[in-house]
């Protein structure tokens, strides 16, 4: 009987080639797709990151760098009598204050953050009163001006706060220890003697706030506004 012989050897020689060409092509794969698949991932985190999103995104990464404070004014007069008749008026509605400016009365309906005042435009406009803003824009150019904002923000709270007709007082000695408590800024800071008046003014002012204190703290921060906006 004729028997075939098989090279065993040989046979042995070309499995090792299979497999290493198998192995090379599977590492390759691997490595190409792995490539591949970070330039797409990259790709589409850049596009994503480009992409507005309202109140996602855009919001996440816009840094704010001024706040805005409006004080609204209800009448201008030159007689004294006229402007009286206005606050008496419109006291009902808001707190009102005087300004004395240039040897005019300005009759001011209060100071607030922007919502707020389109609330209180609303309501003297429901009861028949005009009003206009006065929109003071201030830079956060600093650590200075940033406290100046943060304690305005803060003692404005309190004066809405005091609009109340239900609230007669609100204390404030922990308003006045937080305003002490914020940290040292640059004396050559542009205006630094204004924070200083501004820290000053707030410890002087007795614990117990009442609606009687009101216009003079206004007329105080219209005038540190005025100031700050000049």
């Amino acid at each position: 009987m004729k028997y075939t012989r098989y090279n065993y050897k040989n046979k042995k020689n070309d499995m090792f080639i299979l497999f290493g060409t198998l192995l090379f092509i599977v590492v390759t794969s691997v490595l190409l797709g792995t490539l591949l698949s970070n330039m797409f991932i990259k790709d589409s985190k850049t596009i994503k990151n480009n992409t507005i999103s309202p109140g996602v995104e855009a919001n996440k990464n816009v840094e704010v760098t001024s706040t805005k404070f409006v004080a609204l004014q209800c009448g201008y007069f030159e007689q004294k009598e006229n402007a009286e008749e206005l606050k008496n008026k419109i006291k009902s509605l808001v707190m009102p204050f005087s300004i004395v400016d240039n040897n005019k009365i300005r009759i001011m309906a209060g100071i607030y953050d922007e919502k707020e005042a389109a609330n209180v435009i609303k309501t003297l406009k429901d009861n028949n009163i005009d009003s206009a803003k006065m929109v003071f824009e201030i830079a956060k150019s600093d650590g200075c001006n940033s406290e100046i904002i943060e304690i305005i923000n803060a003692k404005i709270e309190v004066l809405t706060k005091l609009k109340e007709k239900d609230v007669k007082s609100i204390k404030i000695e922990d308003l006045k220890k937080w305003t002490l408590s914020l940290k040292d800024v640059d004396k050559n800071s542009k205006n630094y003697s204004l924070l200083d008046a501004l820290k000053k003014y707030i410890n002087e002012l007795p614990n117990e706030l009442t609606k009687d204190k009101v216009e003079g703290i206004y007329i105080y921060l219209y005038d540190i506004l005025y100031k700050l906006k000049n």
